[in-house]
């Protein structure tokens, strides 16, 4: 329905809903739509679809879960396993298990990272191919999502950023807007910090991040032998 609720209420599973038989492990919310993944690698969505933000490659709204669209030819998601979603003020992301990004809805400032203002109703790819992306030769292991903008955190300790970035949000000292990712400043880190963490929200205007030292490599020891008697346990 699209009545407003003061108890927790169950998200439909039944008949015609696509949580029907599905189990989630993880959700998203943004200013007017929901995301869930699935089990199975799928991501379900439901609420508003004004910008496509529902991945169904229309602007239909719905009050139940409907699937995010995975058509050859026509989805970035087509036989791809979704393993992290997030969703933005009108806009969602996904990652994939062989490391693929995407992501769909409004596009006004290039929140979708696919080097346009377009607003897409269907999963595109965020582009990590470009000379100028930050993304390029790197693995993505965790996303966020701001209002207008989107954030990736890569596996050697990076942020990239893209969108909106009126307020500084994208953190790579400027506030001119980006259509694909660009690097956070690292100035104010030390020689041996990397970012371990980021997040924002889907009406934030901002960024925030966890800082962490890199782990320190295992200390070698070297041992001496004494003669030939063998060890205790025989070697």
């Amino acid at each position: 329905s699209s009545a407003n609720s003061e108890v927790p209420a169950p998200v439909s599973r039944a008949s015609g809903s696509a949580f029907e038989g599905k189990t989630a492990v993880a959700i998203a919310a943004g200013i007017g739509h929901s995301l869930a993944l699935c089990s199975d690698g799928t991501v379900l969505a439901w609420g508003d679809n004004t910008y496509g933000q529902l991945g169904t490659n229309t602007t239909v709204g719905s009050n139940i879960p409907v699937a995010v669209n995975m058509a050859s030819g026509v989805s970035a998601l087509h036989g791809k396993n979704v393993v992290a979603i997030a969703a933005g003020g009108y806009h969602s992301l996904a990652t994939c298990s062989d490391g693929t990004l995407v992501a769909w809805g409004a596009n006004w400032y290039g929140e979708l990272g696919d080097e346009t203002t377009t607003h897409r109703p269907c999963p595109v790819v965020v582009n990590s191919t470009l000379a100028g992306s930050s993304l390029l030769g790197r693995t993505v292991v965790g996303i966020a999502a701001g209002e207008y903008h989107s954030l990736a955190k890569c596996s050697d300790g990076t942020i990239a950023t893209w969108g909106w970035n009126g307020s500084g949000q994208l953190g790579d000292g400027s506030s001119a807007q980006r259509l694909i990712p660009v690097p956070v400043s690292t100035t104010a880190m030390g020689t041996e910090e990397r970012f371990a963490m980021v997040v924002s929200g889907s009406t934030s205007g901002h960024t925030m991040a966890l800082v962490a030292a890199s782990p320190q490599p295992f200390p070698v020891v070297a041992v001496e032998a004494q003669g030939d008697s063998p060890l205790s346990n025989g070697v």
